[in-house]
């Protein structure tokens, strides 16, 4: 669940495989590169605007398995609170993670809708704690198995429809 504390390890470990005197040294370094290069990114054309719109109108809560940061992103105006693995101890689909979310929105699941990309990760596990959930299907690949999400968008605009505020 901590993938930044893995990423250091495997570097750390090639480090000392290379007889380098410092692999401590090495495997920070070469990590904040990592999180430099993890944090330039480009945002889809509807992100920004739809996080705006969203956040004027409800509390906003970002859930990731992964170590980019809100902030340095630049995101955090957007979100009342920010949880990931790391911090948790648990990753998504975990319901911890969901159950940790409803917690500090002061909601019930019946009271949270739950966004995201990944059909395990985002919608069978919010659906696993009784979420309302969003699939954003950017791909073509049409939804498997049981525990549908709630409704099914591709572009991130469409929220403002199901959402209007």
């Amino acid at each position: 669940h901590d993938l930044s504390e893995m990423r250091r390890a495997v570097i750390r470990e090639a480090a000392r495989q290379c007889e380098h005197p410092d692999p401590d040294a090495i495997a920070e370094g070469a990590f904040a590169v990592f999180m430099d290069g993890r944090h330039d990114i480009e945002y889809f054309e509807d992100a920004l605007d739809t996080l705006e719109h969203l956040s004027r109108h409800y509390t906003l809560g970002a859930l990731s398995n992964g170590n980019a940061s809100v902030e340095r992103l630049g995101l955090d105006r957007f979100f009342a609170f920010h949880l990931n693995s790391e911090g948790v101890g648990r990753k998504k689909p975990d319901p911890l993670m969901f159950e940790r979310a409803l917690q500090l929105a002061g909601v019930g699941p019946d009271a949270a809708v739950h966004i995201g990309d990944h059909p395990d990760d985002d919608v069978r596990g919010a659906n696993a704690v009784g979420m309302a959930t969003v699939w954003v299907q950017r791909n073509e690949a049409p939804w498997s198995g049981d525990d549908a999400p709630t409704w099914t968008i591709r572009e991130l605009l469409e929220l403002r429809r199901l959402f209007p505020g």
